[in-house]
Parts: structure tokens; sequence; C-alpha cells
């Protein structure tokens, strides 16, 4: 039987996913794409509960790197109280090393 994760989301990275909601809807004019994006995002950070280390290693220790389309989201696993922090949702195009 495979552990569940609880998912956290941290400070950072509710206003990142605000913010890039706010930018497809707003700027961009494409309330479409924010919804559909937004549901993929969101998709995938529920998804960590379940496995979080099938994706990539990120930095040191527990930390990883999820992608959803033009999206990363970063976030480390805690075994200790069995949480997943999601710590930050970047565009793809950032330069991702510079935040490690």
């Amino acid at each position: 039987m495979t552990d569940e994760y609880e998912v956290v989301m941290t400070q950072k990275a509710t206003s990142d996913f605000a913010q890039i909601y706010l930018y497809l809807a707003y700027v961009l004019m494409r309330p479409d794409l924010a919804n559909k994006v937004e549901g993929r995002l969101h998709n995938k950070i529920n998804s960590l509960s379940y496995m979080p280390r099938r994706f990539r290693e990120f930095g040191s220790g527990e930390c990883r790197v999820a992608t959803v389309k033009y999206y990363k989201i970063i976030y480390c696993i805690s075994e200790s109280d069995k949480k997943v922090y999601i710590l930050k949702i970047i565009y793809s195009l950032s330069d991702i090393e510079t935040l490690s």
C-alpha cells in the first residue's frame, strides 16, 4: 500500500498560483486559458499526495520539480510528517537553476 502525503501550499505558492491566473485571465484576456491552466496545475498539485518522488530532483535534499505545460511546480517532501510542501510555481522558461 502506498503512503499518502498531505499537500500543503506555502503562501508564496498560493500567490504564484493566483498571479498566473490573473495574468492569463486579465492581462492576456484569456479567461478560458486561465481556467484550463488553473485546473491542470490544481490536478498536478493534488496528485503529489501519492508517490511524490516520481518527478525529478531539484537542488538538494527532498525537493523536486513537476511540470505542467509551461509551468514548474517546485516542492519538498517531508517524511517526518508525511507532507509535500509546494514552495513555488514558475513559468518554465524562467531560469529554474537560479532558484536552488
